[in-house]
């Protein structure tokens, strides 16, 4: 009799122990990322080629610790935002070693 009532009691232990795990924090750096990317493609119209740099990098740098422990959409939004600004990134700075290594 005793073994049918410990066995009850350690099926009911097994069923209790049904935590979901949920992701946490917030989607503000894929934001950052994605606007600073956005201010970078748009600073190449009205600064220099250094600026729209300095904004892609940050963009990549934000985009790059709004990655983990996020929802598979913001996951994507932050990939696409740190894809935008380094397609810049390597653009400019390869334009600039071009004209200041290049034609010196």
């Amino acid at each position: 009799m005793t073994d049918n009532i410990d066995k009850k009691e350690n099926n009911n232990k097994h069923v209790t122990d049904t935590t979901v795990i949920q992701p946490h924090g917030t989607p503000t750096l894929a934001w950052i990322s994605l606007i600073l990317a956005l201010l970078a493609w748009a600073s190449l119209f009205w600064f220099n080629g250094y600026v729209a740099l300095v904004l892609a990098i940050a963009s990549a740098a934000c985009g790059f610790a709004g990655i983990p422990r996020r929802t598979a959409s913001v996951r994507r939004f932050a990939i696409t935002a740190i894809i935008a600004a380094m397609v810049l990134t390597v653009v400019v700075a390869s334009y600039l070693i071009v004209i200041k290594i290049g034609l010196t």
